[in-house]
């Protein structure tokens, strides 16, 4: 699994710059499940199968290819980018092999679905992020970012909070 998922994340304002890898090596660029203008019901993970191979054939295809890529990797005489490139292609089966359970609900009780507000038109959407953010907590993800379609940029208040507070001390 990832080790950086970003739930339902704004189309605008950057994009995918803000889950890039940015200077940290390319396996840590976070992989996106839906966009905050899309219902997370409705989320789809780009490329999550493969219609034309079954798994087994997926696994022999990637242990050729992997083969070569450590080829190369050797006659490169070590190369950080044939590195991530390796990792991420391990990285994407493990993922086209587990995402599709994580991602379903189906697995949670009716009790677990009311406590995240699935259901609820207010809280529906919300809920389902949260409850997603937990099974890939549950999976190994290390780092989690459940965005909302929200005004995010609440600084006057946040300072008028911290100075009330820093006055009270």
């Amino acid at each position: 699994m990832s080790a950086f998922i970003t739930i339902s994340p704004p189309g605008g304002h950057g994009g995918a710059q803000n889950y890039g890898s940015a200077f940290s090596p390319p396996q840590h660029q976070g992989t996106a499940i839906g966009s905050a203008e899309i219902p997370i019901a409705k989320a789809v993970v780009a490329n999550l199968g493969n219609p034309l191979l079954k798994p087994g054939a997926q696994r022999e295809q990637l242990d050729l290819i992997q083969s070569l890529n450590r080829q190369h990797l050797r006659a490169a005489g070590g190369d950080p980018q044939i590195e991530g490139l390796i990792a991420n292609y391990e990285l994407a089966f493990r993922m086209q092999s587990t995402m599709p359970a994580v991602m379903s609900l189906d697995d949670e009780s009716k009790a677990t679905h009311d406590l995240y507000g699935i259901g609820s038109e207010r809280t529906d959407n919300f809920g389902r992020q949260c409850l997603l953010a937990r099974k890939f907590a549950e999976q190994g993800v290390r780092y989690i970012q459940v965005s909302t379609n929200y005004t995010w940029d609440h600084h006057k208040k946040v300072q008028e909070g911290c100075i009330t507070a820093r006055n009270t001390f």
